[in-house]
C-alpha cells in the first residue's frame, strides 16, 4: 500500500485568498489615486506660485535698472500696459520696456515683455485671473527739502480655469531704486 501526503489548497482557501487579494489592491488603487490627485493639485499650485515669482522678479529687475526720461517721468501706465525705459549696460543704450496684460477668450490674461522693437515674450501665459497696478508718489520729510519716492503697488490673482489647483492673491510694492537714487 502507497501512501501519498499531498497536500494542496481547497477551492474555499483559494476563493479566501483571492477575495483577500482583491481587497488589499482595491486600497492600495485607492490611496494611490488619493495621492496621485493631491500630488498633481500641489504641483499645479507650485508652478502657480513660480510662474508669479518670476513675473515679479523680472518686472522688480527692470524696475531697478529703469531710468527717468529727459522730461523727468520714470514710468507709463494704464490699464493693460506698463512702459518705462532701462539702462541696457551691454549695449550702453537706453531703451523701452514694456509690459503688457493681453485678455484670453477664457477671461485670463497672458503677461508679455517686449524691450524696444523685439518681439513680446510671455511671461505668465494664461494664469492671471485680475490685476491692477497702480503708481504711487510720496514725499519723506528730511529736513529742508523733502525726499520723493515712487513705487509700483501690484496686485496679481493667479489661478487656472481648472478647478485642481488653488488660486492666490500677490500684492508687493516695489521700489524702482535707480529711478529714486536720481531724485
Amino acid at each position: 500500500m502507497i501512501i501519498s501526503n499531498k497536500r494542496a489548497f481547497t477551492l474555499v482557501e483559494i476563493l479566501v485568498a483571492s477575495g483577500v487579494s482583491v481587497i488589499f489592491l482595491g486600497m492600495v488603487i485607492t490611496l494611490f489615486m488619493g495621492f496621485s490627485r493631491t500630488f498633481s493639485s500641489g504641483e499645479g499650485s507650485a508652478v502657480l506660485m513660480q510662474e508669479c515669482a518670476l513675473f515679479v522678479a523680472r518686472l522688480r529687475n527692470d524696475m531697478n535698472n529703469g531710468v527717468k526720461t529727459t522730461d523727468g517721468n520714470f514710468i507709463t501706465l494704464d490699464e493693460n500696459q506698463i512702459m518705462f525705459n532701462v539702462y541696457d549696460s551691454e549695449e550702453g543704450k537706453v531703451k523701452p520696456v514694456i509690459y503688457t496684460a493681453v485678455p484670453q477668450a477664457n477671461g485670463y490674461y497672458n503677461m508679455t515683455r517686449r524691450i524696444a522693437n523685439g518681439s513680446a515674450h510671455n511671461i505668465v501665459k494664461g494664469k492671471i485671473s485680475s490685476f491692477s497696478w497702480n503708481l504711487m508718489e510720496e514725499s519723506i520729510p528730511t529736513g529742508a527739502t523733502p525726499i520723493k519716492r515712487i513705487s509700483l503697488e501690484l496686485n496679481l490673482k493667479m489661478g487656472t480655469s481648472d478647478f485642481k489647483n488653488k488660486s492666490f492673491d500677490f500684492k508687493t510694492t516695489i521700489y524702482p531704486v535707480r529711478a529714486n537714487k536720481m531724485q
